[in-house]
C-alpha cells in the first residue's frame, strides 16, 4: 500500500519584508485554527478552512496542501543482506554457476520429456486433461514446443552443459539442420553459442520459404487456408474415432494447423 505524506507549501513567498514576516509569525502563533493532524481527514479540512480564513484576513495567498506519494518498499529492498556468506575463490563461483546452468537445462529437458511421453501414450482426451492440469492448453504453441524438445531429449541430454538456459532457445536448436547439429558437436562448439543471425540462417535453411498459401482457398469462419479433406474409407466405431482424435491432436500439437471436425 502506498503511504501518503503531507507537504506544506509556504504561506508567503521567501521575499517578504519585516511587516509581512511579523504577520507570518502572528499567523503561525495563532490558536484560531485547530492543530494540523494529517492522519485525520476532518482535522485536515478544518485546518485548511481556518488557515484560509486567516490568510484572507491578512490579504495573503490561501493555504494549499500538496500530497506527496512515497514509493512502497520492494521485496528486494526489504530483505537484509546476508552477512553469513563464506568467501570463495573466483573459479569456485564459475564452477558453481556452470553447474546451475547445467541443472537448469537438464530440468527443462526432463520437463519436456514428460510432456512428450504423455503425448505419445495418452489418448486425446487424457492428454488434453493432462495439459489442463499443468495449466496449459493441449493445442498451444508452448505444448507443441515442449513436445519438440522432449522428442530430441536423447540427443540433447548428453550435452546439457552446453545448452542455453531458456527453454525457448533450446527449442530453436531443435529446428536447426541435423547435419549442423552434428557438425557443432564434432567441432566442440557449445550449442549455447549458436545464436543471432547464424542461428536464424540455420533455421531458415530447414523451412520452405516459397509462398504456398496463394492457391489455397481461405476459410473466413475458421481464419485459415484450407489444404486437405479427410475421409473415412470404412464404417468406424468408438475405438476408431478415439484413434483418429489422438492422431489429429498430435498433428495440431506438432504443426501450425487447426483441425475442424464436421458434426
Amino acid at each position: 500500500m502506498k503511504q501518503l505524506a503531507w507537504q506544506q507549501e509556504p504561506l508567503l513567498s521567501p521575499s517578504t519584508n519585516a511587516h509581512e514576516q511579523g504577520e507570518r509569525n502572528e499567523l503561525s502563533r495563532s490558536n484560531h485554527y485547530p492543530r494540523f493532524n494529517p492522519s485525520g481527514r476532518r482535522s485536515a479540512d478544518a485546518f485548511d478552512q481556518s488557515v484560509n480564513a486567516r490568510c484572507t484576513q491578512l490579504g495573503k495567498p490561501c493555504w494549499r496542501r500538496t500530497r506527496v506519494r512515497t514509493a512502497a518498499t520492494s521485496l528486494e529492498c526489504s530483505v537484509e543482506l546476508d552477512q553469513s556468506i563464506q568467501k570463495r575463490e573466483r573459479d569456485q563461483y564459475v564452477r558453481a554457476f556452470k553447474i546451475g546452468i547445467q541443472r537448469t537445462a537438464r530440468a527443462t529437458l526432463d520437463m519436456c520429456r514428460v510432456v512428450f511421453e504423455a503425448n505419445q501414450v495418452l489418448d486425446a482426451y487424457d492428454f488434453s486433461k493432462f495439459c489442463e492440469e499443468i495449466g496449459m492448453r493441449s493445442g498451444s504453441s508452448t505444448i507443441r514446443k515442449f513436445i519438440a524438445i522432449g522428442r530430441v531429449y536423447p540427443r540433447f541430454v548428453a550435452y546439457a552443459d552446453q545448452l542455453p538456459i531458456a527453454w525457448t532457445n533450446i527449442y530453436l536448436l531443435t529446428q536447426i539442420p541435423a547435419k549442423s547439429f552434428e557438425h557443432c558437436i564434432q567441432q566442440g562448439r557449445a550449442l549455447k553459442d549458436i545464436k543471432g543471425n547464424y542461428l536464424r540462417s540455420l533455421i531458415e535453411s530447414t523451412q520452405d520459404l516459397s509462398s504456398i498459401n496463394d492457391p489455397l482457398p481461405y476459410d473466413k469462419d475458421n481464419n485459415g487456408h484450407m489444404f486437405a479433406k479427410v475421409l473415412f474409407t470404412k464404417r468406424i466405431d468408438d475405438v476408431d474415432w478415439r484413434a483418429v482424435e489422438k492422431a489429429l491432436s498430435e498433428l495440431q500439437a506438432r504443426l501450425p494447423i487447426k483441425v475442424v471436425v464436421l458434426r
